[in-house]
């Protein structure tokens, strides 16, 4: 499992490490890119239909647009994880 991958990773070259780190973090960044560009067409379409929550009356739009949102926090807080990381070399 997990500790299988770590000692393969640690291994590595310090090249190949900052290779697998690089690709590890474009990979990430795609993923929750493609989440907030897709979450938000969601929320335009709801604001654009004009969606209303059944059960709690307010426009669907209100608690959508967490994902998208919360895509681009994540998004900012590998970014801040990975200068930190290249920084003080820990990768």
């Amino acid at each position: 499992g997990h500790l299988g991958m770590t000692l393969l990773y640690d291994a590595l070259p310090r090249n190949a490490r900052l290779l697998c780190y690089g690709l590890s973090m474009l990979l990430c960044i795609a993923f929750f890119g493609a989440l907030c560009w897709t979450g938000a067409l969601e929320v335009l379409d709801e604001y654009d239909l004009e969606s209303i929550s059944e059960s709690l009356g307010v426009p669907v739009w209100w608690y959508t647009i967490a994902t998208p949102l919360f895509s681009l926090l994540i998004i900012f807080r590998m970014l801040q994880r990975a200068y930190a990381d290249l920084r003080s070399g820990k990768y």
